[in-house]
């Protein structure tokens, strides 16, 4: 937009000679994220060359991402189902099926009052200020019809808390 010819006044800032650039949300978390693997990708190249196979090199260098996961200590299911869960698989709303990881459901699918088993989603959303991006648990396939206490719900059947339920997915 041109300098002498913007306006702050006018509902669109400028009244010609300009561009606006709008992408769909989805689109536009999953290019960030992308860019972001992208960035940690060529980080953790970078430090293996200077740690080699040292877990430890890693941990102290501050690059606890760049441990492969079966290299990494422990036999705890949850915490595998956790690093084991990739948001970038719920830039659009994709079902979820809970893998009994936690005990507290009983190993049990959950079912509808009709005997039907309940189907969720996970998806991304406008948190309701418009400035963050978060994801939650639906129980339809468009991710519009948010699940009544569904970070609670998440968290009883997987084991841990929903990744982005709370905190944005762009900073």
């Amino acid at each position: 937009c041109p300098a002498d010819s913007c306006s702050a006044d006018s509902w669109d800032g400028c009244n010609s000679d300009y561009g606006d650039y709008i992408v769909d949300m989805n689109t536009f978390v999953e290019a960030y994220w992308q860019g972001m693997e992208n960035n940690l990708e060529r980080q953790c190249e970078a430090m293996k060359e200077i740690c080699g196979d040292s877990n430890y090199c890693m941990y102290q260098n501050g690059m606890d991402e760049c441990v492969d996961e079966e290299d990494a200590d422990g036999d705890d299911e949850v915490a595998k189902a956790q690093a084991e869960f990739d948001a970038l698989e719920y830039m659009e709303c994709q079902e979820y099926r809970f893998e009994n990881n936690n005990n507290n459901n009983n190993n049990q699918q959950q079912y509808d009052e009709y005997g039907n088993e309940i189907e969720y989603f996970i998806g991304p959303f406008c948190a309701d200020q418009g400035g963050a991006i978060n994801l939650a648990l639906f129980t339809d396939d468009t991710c519009s019809a948010f699940v009544s206490d569904g970070d609670e719900l998440f968290e009883t059947n997987a084991g841990f808390p929903l990744p982005f339920s709370e905190d944005s997915m762009i900073p």
